[in-house]
C-alpha cells in the first residue's frame, strides 16, 4: 500500500504516530507523512528544525509545514492549531495522486484532520481517522470554551462537518462511541475500538535510575500540568497527607497551570514534598520511574473526556510499577482489572486516603501490582498488537 498519513505532530515531537508509520513500512508500505514543524513542549521550533520541510526518518518520508510554536498561552495555542490547518490544507495540493489510502491521528485539534479529508475527497479513496480526543469537548473541559456559547456551537458544527468527512473512525476509548452517535451525529457502525499505542522506551540502566530517599513515600508523575490532570486537587492531597506521612512527589511536564503549582509549592511551604523537575522527554523520564514508590496519574471525570483510557495510563503500566489514580471510566474500569493500582475518586480528600492506602502495602503486594500492570498491558495494549490492526483495517479499506 501506499499511504498518506496526516498529522499535526511527528517525531520529534513525542508522539506515537512515528511507531505506527515505520511498522507500515517496515512490513513493506510505502508511507508518507504529512506533519508541522516540531514544537510540542518547548515553546518554539525545535533547534535544526526551523527550516528543515523534508526528511526520510526510518524510510518514513516526512513533509513538514511551518506552523507557530506554542508557547503555554491560549493564543498562542490557537494560532498554532490554525497554522497547521491552513499551511497544511494548502500542501496536500503538491502530493502525489496515487496513495492507496489515508490515515490521520486527530489528538487536539480535530481540525488537524481537514487536510486529510481534503486529500481524500479530491482523490476519492478512503479515509481512517484515529480519534485520540475529542472535540468540542475537550476545550469544555478545559475551561477554554463555555458550553452552549456561541463559540462553542460553531465549534460543534465544524467538529460535526469533519467527524461526518470520514470513513472510518477508530476510538482509542470504548466510551468515545457514544458521544460521537448522541452528540456528533455519527455513523458507530463505521467506528472500532482501537487503542492508542505507547512509547516504549529503553530500560535505563542501573546507573542511570534515579535513587530516592527511602524514608519517604516516593511518587511520580509525568505529563501535561493543567486542570484535566487535577493539579489543584493533588496540592490539597499532599498537604493533608504530609500531616500523618512522609510524602515525596516529582512532577515532570509542562502546562498551563505550572506557574500556578510552583506558586502554591512556595505559599503552603511544600518544597519538600513537591519536587518540579521541568519538562524532560519521556524517554530520559523514565530514569526517575524504576525506583519509585508507584506512578501518579489524575484524570477529571468531567465530561466524555474524563472517561477516557489517557495514553499516559498505558505508558505507565508499561513501565512495571504501581499506580495510584484519581481516575472514572474506561480507565478506571482498565486498572481495575489490571489489579495493580490503588484507585480513588478525582478529589483531594481521596487522592489523600489512597496515599494513605498505598503506605500500608507490603513490598511483596507492590511487587504484585507492578507486575499485574505489565502483564495487562502486553496482553492488551502491547504495540505490535495494536500497529498490526491497524495495518488490517486500512488494507481492507485501500483502493
Amino acid at each position: 500500500m501506499k499511504i498518506l498519513i496526516v498529522s499535526q505532530y511527528y517525531y520529534p515531537d513525542p508522539f506515537s504516530v512515528a511507531l505506527v508509520a515505520e511498522h507500515l513500512v517496515n512490513t513493506g508500505n510505502d508511507v508518507t507523512v504529512l506533519t508541522g514543524l516540531p514544537n510540542y513542549g518547548y515553546y518554539k521550533i525545535i533547534p535544526g528544525y526551523e527550516h528543515k520541510m523534508f526528511e526520510v526518518l526510518n524510510g518514513v518520508k516526512v513533509h513538514r509545514v511551518k506552523v507557530v510554536p506554542r508557547k503555554g498561552t491560549k493564543i498562542s495555542i490557537i494560532r498554532n492549531y490554525l497554522s497547521f490547518w491552513h499551511n497544511a490544507k494548502k500542501y496536500v495540493k503538491k502530493l502525489d495522486n496515487d496513495f492507496d489510502v489515508v490515515y490521520s491521528i486527530s489528538l487536539s485539534p480535530v481540525i488537524s484532520i481537514a487536510p486529510a479529508i481534503k486529500y481524500a475527497k479530491k482523490h476519492k479513496i478512503k479515509h481512517v481517522l484515529h480519534c485520540l480526543d475529542l472535540w468540542p469537548e475537550s476545550v469544555v473541559v478545559t475551561g477554554m470554551v463555555k458550553n452552549n456559547s456561541l463559540m462553542y456551537k460553531l465549534l460543534l458544527k465544524w467538529s460535526k462537518k469533519l467527524y461526518k468527512s470520514t470513513d472510518k473512525i477508530l476510538v482509542s476509548s470504548p466510551s468515545f462511541k457514544d458521544y460521537l452517535k448522541n452528540v456528533i451525529g455519527y455513523n458507530v457502525e463505521n467506528c472500532e475500538y482501537v487503542p492508542q499505542l505507547t512509547n516504549e522506551y529503553k530500560v535505563p540502566s542501573k546507573e542511570e535510575i534515579v535513587e530516592y530517599d527511602k524514608t519517604y513515600l516516593n511518587l511520580v508523575y509525568c505529563g501535561n500540568i493543567g486542570r484535566l490532570q487535577l493539579i489543584n486537587e493533588l496540592i490539597n492531597a499532599i498537604d493533608l497527607a504530609r500531616k500523618e506521612i512522609k510524602i515525596r512527589i516529582y512532577i515532570i511536564g509542562l502546562g498551563l497551570l505550572k506557574d500556578y503549582l510552583l506558586s502554591e509549592i512556595k505559599n503552603r511551604s511544600l518544597e519538600d514534598n513537591i519536587i518540579y523537575l521541568g519538562a524532560i522527554q519521556s524517554k530520559k523520564a523514565v530514569k526517575y520511574f524504576q525506583s519509585a514508590d508507584a506512578l501518579y496519574l489524575g484524570l477529571s471525570d468531567s465530561g466524555v473526556v474524563g472517561k477516557t483510557i489517557p495514553n499516559k495510563l498505558t505508558f505507565y503500566m508499561s513501565q512495571k510499577r504501581p499506580i495510584i489514580a484519581a481516575i472514572n471510566g474506561d480507565g478506571r474500569e482498565v486498572l481495575k482489572n489490571a489489579n495493580g493500582s490503588v484507585v480513588c475518586d478525582c478529589n483531594s480528600d481521596s487522592i489523600k486516603e489512597a496515599f494513605a492506602k498505598f503506605v500500608n502495602l507490603t513490598k511483596k503486594e507492590r511487587e504484585e501490582f507492578a507486575a499485574n500492570n505489565y502483564k495487562y498491558y502486553k496482553n492488551n495494549f502491547e504495540n505490535k498488537i495494536i500497529m498490526e490492526k491497524i495495518e488490517e483495517i486500512l488494507k481492507k479499506l485501500a483502493k
